[in-house]
């Protein structure tokens, strides 16, 4: 614009169309030849489109799938067994195992427990002070201890540990650890009897090959979510066993479980819904 051209300035809101003027919003826009309808197409043209849908969120919406249902407790339980004399007497083979209990867990009446996480750890005297203790690592006590975990007496799981060390053997065998002890007269070797021998490793406790290893992981893989029901009606009992003298000043022995505590009748239909969606 220059010094001589006399128009006002107009501050246009509106879009312009090709000539440079404004576009009223209200009026219908003039068919032209690239947006004119012809045919039958002419009616639907004219016809109003519908609103495109619009995402709303509630408010605290983001936190939904972080928060916590009111009904559901935040649950853990700690337990610490002290060690006795049995566990440090030389007369301890896998013949003559001592059981001993770790940790009971029993929901109240009309409660449920659902259990995420457990660990079973040995500590032992730091020599530092009095009552000092440092966590044995992982393992370290896998020759001489083990836990078996039961709800309602049964194993959670198909669980087989051979706590045993079975000797390797030169000569290849296909499946030789899933082969039943059954041969003719002449046939068996010393694998075989090595085999059977661990899978009744400490047997005499009455837990076979589900006594678990000194470890403080769950069992299960380790990346994919454990899980374990516990209702009013039902009893979670940890129990350790020791299978050969153990030549370290134990402290104690701590059992922790961790999980989520509601009514029954919620945590019931949380285990039928997922069954619902696992189809």
């Amino acid at each position: 614009m220059g010094f001589g051209d006399q128009r006002p300035f107009v501050l246009h809101t509106s879009p312009l169309d090709a000539e440079g003027c404004p576009i009223d919003p209200t009026s219908p826009v003039p068919p032209t030849w690239d947006n004119a309808p012809s045919g039958a197409s002419a009616g639907k043209a004219n016809a109003p489109q519908p609103a495109q849908p619009a995402r709303v969120s509630e408010i605290g919406a983001m936190l939904a799938k972080w928060a916590r249902n009111p009904a559901l407790t935040p649950y853990e339980e700690l337990f610490r067994s002290e060690p006795n004399e049995a566990w440090f007497d030389s007369a301890r083979d896998p013949n003559h195992p001592t059981q001993f209990e770790i940790a009971t867990v029993r929901p109240e009446k009309g409660q449920s427990i659902v259990l995420f996480d457990y660990e079973i750890v040995p500590y032992a005297f730091s020599g530092v002070t009095a009552l000092d203790y440092e966590a044995l690592p992982d393992n370290m006590l896998s020759g001489v201890f083990g836990y078996a975990i039961r709800i309602n007496s049964q194993e959670p799981g198909q669980l087989k540990y051979r706590l045993q060390p079975v000797p390797s053997t030169i000569r290849v065998q296909a499946n030789r650890f899933n082969q039943p002890l059954m041969k003719g007269p002449g046939q068996l070797t010393a694998d075989d009897f090595a085999i059977s021998s661990a899978s009744d490793y400490a047997s005499a406790a009455g837990f076979g090959t589900g006594l678990h290893p000194q470890t403080s992981a769950h069992y299960g893989a380790r990346n994919a979510p454990f899980t374990e029901y516990i209702h009013d009606d039902e009893v979670l009992a940890i129990t350790g066993v020791v299978f050969q003298q153990i030549d370290i000043p134990l402290a104690f022995i701590q059992a922790r479980v961790a999980g989520f505590k509601g009514p029954s009748q919620l945590i019931k239909s949380i285990q039928t819904a997922l069954r619902a969606t696992l189809r």
